[in-house]
């Protein structure tokens, strides 16, 4: 895994207070992530 996905991953856990099983249910599918940044904005 690269820095830069490391990073996101990283401040997606702690901004969304996800543990690590919720983080990998939805790093499995990134579309999920994609959907969730766009809400927060």
């Amino acid at each position: 895994m690269d820095l830069w996905k490391i990073l996101v991953m990283g401040t997606i856990r702690l901004n969304c207070n996800w543990d690590y099983d919720k983080l990998q249910e939805n790093g499995e599918q990134p579309q999920n992530i994609k959907g969730r940044c766009w809400d927060m904005v």
